[in-house]
């Protein structure tokens, strides 16, 4: 099992709703974009999502 499939099985475990699933997947998403090398030109015309979002 991969690092990522052993992470979204925590993360399937972890949520009690699917909403709190689908908000951990676009949090993982979002640390992944702000730090992959070549997504970094890109974070200044990325929206970002509000805090109070959820």
């Amino acid at each position: 099992m991969s690092a990522l499939s052993s992470l979204l099985d925590t993360y399937r475990s972890a949520a009690l709703t699917e909403r709190e699933k689908g908000t951990y997947f676009e949090e993982l998403i979002c640390a992944y974009l702000r730090n992959e090398a070549k997504h970094l030109r890109f974070s200044s015309e990325r929206p970002a999502w509000p805090k109070n979002f959820r």
